[in-house]
């Protein structure tokens, strides 16, 4: 296992081509990082977590993975604590949650009408099989 922390982005709204474009990527920015004023940081999309939590579309899904089959149990690492975070607000539904891994958003900037900031989760996230193998035979 290993902890990580996360900032924790996420949307309510069912335009999902809308939503898609928030990260088209636009003469080295895009409009996810000018809405929330991060053009001098480093943003690691390699490593971003993006899930969908309703159909493709952009549907609304529930917070839990017992309530939504389109949550993948892979993720429950980070799914069960935003869905505690989004429940002490009283969000019970989404269809996207966008989250960084080891960055430390403190903007003021909490809503762009689309995309709202949630706050930091950390989690243990489960190492993969390689990575098991490699720290065992240290």
């Amino acid at each position: 296992m290993s902890q990580e922390k996360y900032a924790v982005w996420y949307a309510t709204t069912t335009r999902h081509q809308d939503l898609a474009e928030h990260f088209i990527m636009r003469d080295g920015t895009c409009r996810f990082e000018t809405d929330f004023h991060l053009g001098n940081r480093f943003v690691d999309y390699d490593h971003a977590i993006a899930i969908w939590y309703g159909d493709p579309s952009g549907e609304p899904g529930a917070l839990h993975r017992d309530q939504n089959s389109h949550l993948e149990a892979g993720f429950d690492f980070l799914t069960t604590r935003v869905a505690r975070l989004l429940e002490d607000e009283g969000i019970d539904r989404i269809s996207y949650l966008f989250a960084l891994p080891d960055f430390d958003y403190s903007g003021k900037v909490v809503s762009n009408g689309m995309l709202h900031f949630a706050g930091h989760v950390s989690c243990d996230r489960p190492n993969s099989d390689w990575l098991d193998d490699i720290l065992n035979d240290m």
